[in-house]
């Protein structure tokens, strides 16, 4: 009987902290990351957490292309290069991508991939051509938890 239980609760456990969905995010520069406000973003979509530094998009490549589980994936700074990089290597598409405080240089215009984004950019993004919305009077390093802000009011 105690083994019953103890299984019976594992698998209440187990599934009680099941993703809803993936979310692959890209560090900037330097490892420059929000954590607590990417967690919060993260916990809004009932998802799992994947996070690599904006030159690991083999690894998340092999992430995507290793299971068969829903994902989005999510670029902070020069991270937002490394999702249009995994855009064009992928076999498989990610059900929403969203971008956060790009360069102005970085091609982010995924309409071609007939996918559902957004691009939020700082004052590093002026002159972009991407569609977004542009936040100039927000500094770079507080995107992220601007952005759960403006979309659900949560920092």
């Amino acid at each position: 009987m105690k083994y019953f239980l103890s299984v019976l609760l594992f698998f209440q456990i187990a599934t009680s902290q099941a993703c809803e969905i993936d979310v692959i995010a890209f560090k900037g520069l330097q490892g420059h990351f929000d954590n607590r406000a990417f967690n919060l973003y993260v916990a809004k979509h009932q998802g799992c957490a994947y996070v690599f530094n904006w030159d690991e998009t083999n690894k998340a490549l092999a992430l995507i292309q290793n299971n068969n589980r829903p994902y989005q994936l999510y670029g902070y700074s020069k991270g937002a290069d490394s999702v249009r990089i995994v855009l064009e290597k992928t076999n498989r598409l990610p059900k929403f991508v969203i971008t956060i405080g790009a360069w102005r240089s970085v091609d982010l215009d995924f309409r071609k991939y007939n996918i559902p984004f957004k691009n939020y950019f700082d004052a590093s993004g002026l002159g972009q051509k991407s569609p977004g919305l542009f936040l100039s009077n927000v500094p770079h390093y507080q995107m992220q938890a601007a952005i759960n802000d403006l979309i659900w009011k949560v920092n």
